[in-house]
């Protein structure tokens, strides 16, 4: 997804039992360590199978 504007996702998403795959696009670097923070709780917790992916995407502008 893309978030322009979020500026932190939820602790508390880690919860999903279900979860695998947080994945985000162009956002602030704040959202990022929110998703690094919920990786990183996870794994405390024995859960090593949720995966993150951060990827910023350049914008091209043509005259």
């Amino acid at each position: 997804m893309r978030c322009y504007d979020l500026e932190e996702i939820p602790l508390e998403i880690g919860d999903i039992p279900t979860l695998e795959l947080i994945q985000i696009e162009d956002c602030r670097q704040c959202v990022g360590e929110s998703v690094r923070r919920i990786q990183e709780e996870q794994h405390d917790y024995g859960n090593y199978y949720l995966r993150i992916g951060i990827s910023k995407t350049r914008k091209v502008i043509v005259p």
